[in-house]
């Protein structure tokens, strides 16, 4: 179980940071269907069940097959969100310290010798890191959760369903 926990989180990491990537190409498809009738749906559809759903099922389906258990891959779902936004705010302020992206040049790592640059970060993750974190974790871990929580109740009733239909006597002719 222990290795598992961290190949999640691990992958939470790896997604949170592919996410960052991914999430111009998801603004500029909904920008495309935003004259679609149902165009809230459709946005919502692509970013929460397409891009951030599919993982977290696939996570909570290989922990649910592997303990048969309802609440452990709801747990799974949830640190894998949560592992996920995580990263990609942390990714975020790695390329700010890095290339300094916009109007946020001041905070790049070339900029050290400056004495206020330490100041500028604690801003920075006060500001912007930490907030942005608080507000999507909450929803990262009952999401995940709800996610991992039904796909564990869903293959517990479909193994249940085999076992049965495994088990029933075959009628004579």
């Amino acid at each position: 179980m222990r290795t598992r926990i961290f190949i999640y989180m691990a992958a939470g990491c790896l997604f949170g940071i592919a996410v960052w990537y991914l999430s111009p190409l998801l603004d500029e498809i909904e920008m495309t269907l935003s004259f679609l009738p149902f165009a809230l749906f459709w946005s919502f559809f692509l970013t929460i069940g397409c891009a951030w759903g599919t993982p977290a099922v696939l996570v909570a389906f290989i922990e649910a097959r592997q303990t048969q258990s309802i609440w452990r891959p709801a747990l799974a779902a949830a640190l894998f969100w949560t592992t996920a936004i995580i990263a990609y705010y942390l990714y975020y302020a790695a390329l700010i310290a890095i290339t300094g992206e916009g109007q946020l040049e001041f905070l790049r790592i070339v900029n050290a010798s400056n004495t206020d640059v330490w100041n500028d970060w604690a801003w920075f993750f006060m500001e912007n890191v930490i907030p942005n974190i608080t507000e999507w974790i909450p929803i990262a871990m009952i999401g995940g959760a709800l996610i991992g929580w039904l796909v564990g109740v869903l293959y517990r009733r479909k193994r249940r369903l085999r076992a049965q239909t495994t088990e029933a006597p075959v009628a004579p002719n």
